[in-house]
């Protein structure tokens, strides 16, 4: 204690004793006035410190106005114990000054910090007489120091474990105040590997990178001189990265300091990471989105079961998109008392186990939809969530709509398909009773020239309507899929002659010239030949009405690796380019003048189509108005290992031989009485009913051999009738022919289960009629 050293001077020698006191008491009384007006711990320890002979405390320590040996454990912290004596006996032993800050008990029983310094007082030979002291309270000065050390510790360690990029930089500019460079004050580890360069610290930019872009120069200068911050999203060209770039003055105005925080975001860095990186980027992006954002604390029960949930934190667009007021810090059940509680059970889990969910669920409390995704926030055994959510309800409604309209469209469709095959069935019952009259009109003898053509027009129109009837019944079976083929290995050349021999007629009437070119070796399908030949047969036919007379058709079959390609070319008018895409479709028809001369439904196309497809293979078209078309047909070949083919049974067509009993039982009178009068006009014995119980009584007298039989008869259907006689076993040897308007192979199957000998599908060709009563003979 520098201030002190005149108590260490001693009586000048002559003094008497009494003015040696006197010295000493004035000595003392000075001393005792420093002590009392100053501020500081005073105190005064022997030569070696083992008494404190005296400590004023000032409301800092307690005072020891008696010397005291225990003054180490009074007033001295334990764990600074051994240094401070460390600190002693090192002053005694170079009897210098003795210094240190440690810590204390203070008055109050807390725990302080003290500077304290202490001189020793010589005697005349030099040796250490005692020790005067004073301690300063430092206590909040070390409190500030270690706050900001810890803030220090903080700063340096978020620096250093964030994974963006962060530097300090000191501007340099021009007389004009033009940022023309900057140097690198400070960067922390992940700064090297989001740039790529390294050994910055204390370098100027254009050093590093000598052609950095100006911009960069002046988004820096201007915060510096302005203090405000900016935040870009640009590329430093000379090193091929892009940036996000967060950066702010560092001090007051006349600082040229500026702090960047910033991200490579070259390689798409997530939205997350930069959320987490900064809260400024966070609060950005947190206010900026369209979407609702929230942050919750779940709520769970003493059963660990989620009850409800607390709202911490909004975005603005949250009110937007949920329609609720004022959430912040409030729970959801006092916002909205009918929340639903799988939503309590969803973001429950999502606390639970830290598995992200996203999801799109109904609120039925706010009457909208929403898109969710929810995740945790901290680790385990956090209840915080954070949800972003869309309101997908308009979305919702729109897509409800189309499911709605869609629905409408099929049922629409199904009903379309059901009303067509009731009205190809319904139109065959007509068919029938004309066709058996246009029969018996060709018996009649001596017919003038006008009945001949009235005859002849008759039978032509009464083909076409069988034709259209045909296709309805065909298209109304493929659309409701109840079309089976029956597969067999098949070679294509012989479709292809069946198929002309049916066009054969139109081609002449027409006058066109067909050229057929096919390979010399058979080009082998596992395919339904009737169906083929329908297909066939619907091309050459289409190529013939819609190509004016005297015109070109050409067919051709080749082999492509597994496929055989089928082709008909014609010189015809061609079709459209708008009508292309849809010549396919059903009722499509490129004939669309008003008197529509070539007639048809516009179903041929379509049924190509789908019998085409239903082979495993493909059809297409290409034209030109006017230059016409080419129809090309792709079907899959079959192996050549199969089973060889047995030869096709020649059918044997038996003569005329004695007359049977008939008996026709058909609910349509005309049709009934019209194929009687045929049957009869044939010599057959023939009796008519019209329903199944009339049929079953007319048996016990009538001596038929064969039962013409519809199946559709009211009351008692053919089915039943059938499987009565098949009971009776005098009439074990009836044959029973079956005639319908339906002709699968799953109506075949029924009709022979029933007891039927014969499948006729009506109008019934009459001739397949005369044949199973000439097989009888």
């Amino acid at each position: 204690m520098s201030n002190a050293s005149w108590i260490q001077m001693p009586p000048e020698a002559g003094l008497t004793q009494v003015e040696a006191l006197a010295a000493l008491r004035t000595s003392e009384e000075r001393f005792h006035a420093f002590v009392t007006s100053g501020t500081n711990v005073v105190y005064r320890m022997n030569a070696d410190w083992s008494e404190m002979s005296q400590l004023v405390g000032h409301n800092f320590i307690a005072d020891a106005p008696q010397p005291t040996n225990n003054w180490l454990a009074e007033y001295i912290y334990p764990e600074d114990q051994t240094r401070l004596l460390a600190t002693i006996a090192e002053a005694i032993r170079t009897r210098g000054v003795f210094e240190m800050e440690h810590r204390v008990r203070r008055l109050n029983g807390s725990v302080g910090w003290a500077r304290s310094r202490a001189v020793p007082l010589l005697d005349a030979q030099g040796a250490i007489r005692e020790w005067i002291g004073n301690a300063v309270d430092v206590t909040e000065r070390r409190q500030n120091e270690q706050n900001l050390n810890e803030a220090q510790e903080r700063y340096s360690g978020l620096l250093n474990s964030i994974n963006e990029g962060y530097c300090v930089i000191e501007m340099i500019f021009d007389d004009n105040d033009t940022a023309v460079d900057f140097t690198y004050v400070e960067v922390n580890p992940a700064f090297e590997k989001l740039t790529g360069m390294s050994g910055v610290l204390g370098r100027r930019v254009r050093e590093l990178i000598p052609d950095v872009e100006q911009r960069w120069l002046d988004v820096y200068g201007r915060v510096a001189l302005t203090g405000e911050p900016a935040r870009r999203i640009d590329e430093v060209k000379p090193i091929n990265r892009w940036f996000e770039v967060c950066c702010f003055r560092m001090g007051g105005p006349e600082s040229r300091k500026i702090a960047i925080l910033f991200n490579n975001i070259t390689a798409q860095v997530e939205t997350e990471n930069a959320l987490h990186a900064s809260e400024v980027l966070y609060r950005g992006l947190f206010n900026a989105i369209d979407e609702g954002f929230c942050i919750i604390e779940m709520i769970f029960d003493a059963a660990n079961r989620p009850v409800d949930y607390l709202i911490l934190e909004v975005n603005p667009a949250f009110e937007q998109q949920c329609g609720l007021l004022d959430a912040t810090g409030k729970r959801i059940l006092e916002l909205l008392p009918d929340h639903e509680p799988y939503w309590f059970e969803m973001y429950g889990k999502v606390a639970l186990t830290g598995e992200p969910v996203r999801v799109q669920v109904e609120s039925k409390a706010l009457q909208r939809w929403f898109e969710t995704r929810a995740f945790r926030i901290g680790g385990e055994g956090s209840l915080k969530v954070a949800v972003i959510f869309n309101n997908i309800t308009e979305r919702k409604n729109v897509e409800r709509k189309l499911q709605e309209q869609a629905h409408a469209l099929s049922d629409l469709d199904r009903r379309k398909d059901e009303f067509l095959a009731m009205l190809s069935h319904e139109l065959r019952n007509p068919l029938a009773p004309m066709t058996n009259a246009l029969h018996m009109l060709r018996l009649q003898p001596h017919k003038d020239p006008v009945q001949r053509q009235a005859l002849g027009i008759i039978e032509r129109q009464l083909g076409q309507l069988k034709h259209l009837v045909g296709e309805l019944l065909e298209i109304s079976r493929i659309t409701t899929g109840r079309v089976q083929l029956r597969l067999e290995r098949i070679a294509l050349s012989g479709v292809l002659h069946r198929a002309i021999e049916t066009a054969q007629p139109l081609l002449e009437e027409r006058r066109h010239v067909l050229e057929v070119s096919a390979p010399p070796h058979p080009v082998w399908l596992q395919a339904d030949p009737s169906r083929l030949e329908q297909v066939v047969v619907n091309l050459l036919t289409n190529a013939a009405k819609y190509t004016d007379p005297g015109g070109r058709i050409w067919l051709s079959v080749a082999q492509d690796g597994q496929e055989a390609v089928l082709r008909v070319r014609d010189t015809g008018i061609g079709i459209a380019a708008e009508l292309l895409p849809h010549i396919f479709d059903l009722f499509t028809q490129a004939d669309k003048s008003l008197d529509r001369s070539q007639g048809g439904l516009g179903i041929g196309l379509c049924l190509v189509q789908r019998l085409v497809e239903l082979h495993g293979g493909n059809v297409a078209v290409t034209s030109v108005l006017g230059q016409g078309s080419e129809f090309v047909v792709r079907l899959p070949v079959t192996s050549l290992d199969l089973k060889p083919l047995l030869p096709p049974q020649a059918e044997v067509v038996r003569p005329a031989g004695k007359c049977c009993g008939v008996l026709v039982v058909d609910d349509n009178v005309d049709a009934a009485q019209s194929m009687g009068a045929l049957l009869a006009m044939h010599g057959h014995e023939v009796r008519v009913v019209h329903d199944g119980a009339a049929a079953l009584e007319a048996l016990q007298s009538f001596p038929a051999g064969v039962v013409l039989l519809d199946i559709g008869l009211p009351g008692l259907t053919g089915l039943e009738v059938a499987r009565r006689i098949r009971q009776l076993p005098a009439l074990k040897d009836l044959v029973l022919v079956a005639l319908t308007g339906y002709g699968q192979e799953s109506d075949r199957e029924r009709t022979r289960e029933a007891g039927f000998d014969h499948h006729l599908v009506k109008p019934a060709d009459f001739d397949a009629v005369l044949k199973i009563l000439e097989a009888l003979q």
